[in-house]
């Protein structure tokens, strides 16, 4: 149906339980004409410095004030502080793009900087992955994949087989075999679009009320319900109502409940809250847990946050949840995250934008560290942080949860074992 006038039809095929719940929404909220939630770029510093420059070229001269008012325009920019703007001048300055007083004047290397950065798209690299023991080429990973997880010992999934990471190079990744499925990273499959809360808020109630249906209703009639009610065939609304009916007796995690197990030294916390927020409640998690105890390993996709730790700790993540004040929530996540690799990662191409690196540049980790620190609290820095809570981050809603589940309208229950649910997010 890829024809004008005419209705495109597709189908979706999923690859776990956990695929055809969501799914099951996507589709259904497709027929029903709702549109994703938009989230935009506000006050993005590395864009407002390349204006900047490219308004210097245009007038030659043009005075700060005028500048200034000129972006404020801007639908994008119109609760920019002038304190903000003049931050970026004096950081273009500083890197010889522009000479600046009274006024902005175009400068020599303002050209070569204006015109190489016209896209905002970062040029991704690719790693590729050697097995150390016979030297074979087993795929690639890109570079984000590496900044992510690319830590030596931990292990990912790529082409259904699990691989150790031993040593990573400027351009290679160096792995042996392992068996450890279970504490490999979810497979590489590409930067995936984050799931959006409402979503998995979707996908828990359908949960629930599944739950629901199975106390009081035969299995056919549930079928005829969600056949009825969503786009998916026989298979597929028995495959559901077989993973509930299983998790039964462990209780259902849905959009009110959080269920968190603790399986040998994992602890998973199923939350329906999506890709975002898991992430950023993670974070939350495992920075006051490091804090604590030392460092632990975190894994999250949109239904799960997955601590792996040297000792128990379900209570350590009770007080933190139920305990720890939500205003605190973005003070704690970016000083842990100011720390981590995506940070570093999202630097590099900041950094490039604003022409503090040059766009073919070479850099070593400790390299990288020290330049980092050197742009400490800079329009740089701050920009970095901003970027990654737009696009990777939900402080805003992981505050409100925070807040639903200390005053109770978000429930929290403990069990210990593996439910069916909690091996789907380890083993995928």
């Amino acid at each position: 149906g890829h024809k004008v006038k005419e209705v495109s039809k597709g189908i979706v095929i999923t690859t776990n339980e956990d695929d055809i719940f969501e799914s099951a929404v996507i589709a259904k909220k497709a027929l029903k004409e709702e549109l994703e939630e938009l989230r935009f770029h506000f006050n993005s510093l590395d864009v407002l410095a390349h204006q900047i420059v490219g308004l210097s070229l245009e007038y030659g001269r043009i005075d700060l004030k005028k500048t200034y008012e000129i972006f404020k325009r801007s639908y994008f920019y119109r609760n920019l502080s002038y304190k903000e703007f003049l931050d970026v001048c004096e950081q273009l300055k500083q890197l010889g793009l522009i000479f600046l007083d009274s006024s902005i004047r175009k400068k020599r290397r303002g050209f070569e900087y204006y015109f190489s950065q016209l896209s905002t798209i970062p040029s991704l690299k690719q790693f590729k992955i050697f097995n150390i023991l016979d030297n074979s080429f087993v795929g690639v990973l890109d570079e984000e994949f590496v900044a992510l997880h690319g830590e030596i010992g931990s292990t990912f999934v790529v082409k259904g087989e699990a691989w150790r990471i031993l040593d990573i190079t400027e351009d290679k990744v160096l792995v042996e075999p392992t068996i450890d499925l279970e504490a490999a990273i979810p497979a590489w499959e590409g930067e995936l679009i984050p799931v959006p809360f409402d979503v998995a808020q979707e996908v828990g109630k359908l949960r629930g009320e599944i739950a629901k249906l199975l106390i009081s209703k035969s299995e056919e009639e549930i079928l005829s319900f969600l056949t009825e009610n969503y786009p998916i065939d026989i298979n597929c609304a028995k495959k559901m109502i077989g993973l509930i009916k299983n998790q039964f007796k462990f209780g259902i995690p849905d959009d009110k409940n959080i269920l968190i197990e603790s399986y040998e030294d994992l602890l998973i916390i199923h939350a329906c809250f999506g890709s975002l927020v898991n992430e950023t409640l993670g974070r939350f998690i495992s920075a006051l847990l490091t804090s604590r105890i030392g460092s632990v390993a975190l894994r999250v996709d949109p239904y799960r946050i997955i601590i792996k730790a040297p000792v128990k700790v379900e209570e350590y993540v009770k007080e933190i949840l139920l305990k720890t004040d939500p205003k605190l929530l973005k003070t704690y996540i970016e000083l842990s995250i100011a720390k981590s690799n995506l940070f570093e990662w999202k630097f590099v191409h900041v950094a490039k934008r604003f022409g503090a690196i040059s766009k073919d540049a070479e850099y070593g980790k400790i390299t990288l560290k020290k330049i980092i620190e050197e742009y400490s609290n800079s329009p740089i820095y701050r920009e970095t942080l901003r970027e990654l809570e737009v696009e990777k981050l939900d402080l805003e809603r992981t505050e409100e949860i925070l807040r639903k589940i200390q005053s109770g309208e978000i429930k929290i229950s403990f069990i210990q074992g593996l439910s069916p649910l909690g091996k789907i997010g380890i083993v995928g």
